[in-house]
């Protein structure tokens, strides 16, 4: 249950910088590697590392990212997104997401549904 709602997020997070509207690609600048801060599914307690650890990287209109989660194997999604204004819409080899995004300094923060899941990140710019 936990690996399908993971995947689940996987396909969310990848939706990290999306949106259907805008087919130039993102409106802002997002591209970097990221580490996961901070993961939460539904109404669960946030995981955070060691418990979840993650990399995030973006080009301007790319996204590869692995998850792991309590010692299980990784989930990896990779795909293409866009943003407008702060939505994001994402579409990768897991499915599609959107949602919303803020950036604040390094950090970069996520709020996305897929299949019907909420999932919320946090990521730190390395």
């Amino acid at each position: 249950m936990i690996r399908r709602s993971l995947i689940a997020a996987i396909a969310a997070v990848a939706l990290l910088a999306c949106s259907d509207d805008d087919e130039t690609g993102p409106s802002t600048d997002l591209s970097g590697t990221y580490s996961l801060q901070s993961f939460q599914q539904g109404e669960t307690q946030p995981l955070t590392p060691p418990v979840a650890t993650g990399t995030l990287v973006l080009t301007a209109t790319t996204y590869n990212v692995a998850i792991n989660v309590g010692g299980q194997p990784a989930i990896v999604d990779q795909g293409t997104y866009t943003t407008n204004g702060n939505q994001f819409s994402q579409s990768g080899t897991l499915g599609q997401a959107t949602g919303t995004y803020t950036q604040n300094g390094n950090t970069f923060s996520t709020d996305l549904t897929a299949s019907g899941i909420r999932i919320r990140s946090t990521w730190q710019k390395q």
